[in-house]
C-alpha cells in the first residue's frame, strides 16, 4: 500500500495516502515509522492534491501521535513525537535553503546574460 503513493497516476496516490490517512486514525500500530517516513516528502509533490493528502497524514501523524505506531514486534522501534517535529522541521528547512539555493543561482545566472547581452551589444555597435 506504501508503494502505491509513489505511483504515476497522481489519482491512485492521492487514494493511497488518503487510505492510509483513515489507517492511521483508526488502526494502531498498523504503519511503522519506516512507512510513515517514506510519506513525508511527498508534501513536496508538484501535484497539489497530492501534496494536500500527504500534509493531511503527516499532520494527523505529527500532532496527533496517539495515532501513531506502538512499539512492536520485531525491530520497530517507535520515535517520540518530538523526535518526528524535529525530522519534519529538518525536512521543511532542507525544502526553504534548497529554494532558496535555487534563487539565488537563477539570479546569479539572470546578471551573467545581463553582462553577456551589454558585451554582445557593444561588440555589435563597433
Amino acid at each position: 500500500m506504501v508503494s502505491m503513493v509513489m505511483d504515476r497516476e497522481y489519482d491512485v496516490a492521492v487514494e493511497a495516502v488518503r487510505l492510509l490517512t483513515l489507517i492511521l486514525k483508526n488502526m494502531e500500530g498498523v504503519l511503522t515509522s519506516a512507512d510513515c517516513e517514506s510519506i513525508y516528502p511527498v508534501v513536496y509533490a508538484s501535484n497539489r492534491a497530492l501534496a494536500s493528502a500527504a500534509g493531511e497524514f503527516l499532520y494527523w501523524k505529527l500532532f496527533y501521535p496517539e495515532c501513531g505506531t506502538k512499539a512492536g514486534v520485531g525491530r520497530e522501534r517507535r520515535r517520540s513525537p518530538s523526535a518526528q517535529r524535529t525530522f519534519f522541521h529538518l525536512l521543511l528547512s532542507f525544502f526553504v535553503e534548497s529554494e532558496l539555493l535555487l534563487k539565488m543561482i537563477k539570479d546569479q545566472f539572470n546578471g551573467f546574460l545581463e553582462i553577456i547581452k551589454n558585451a554582445w551589444s557593444k561588440d555589435a555597435s563597433l
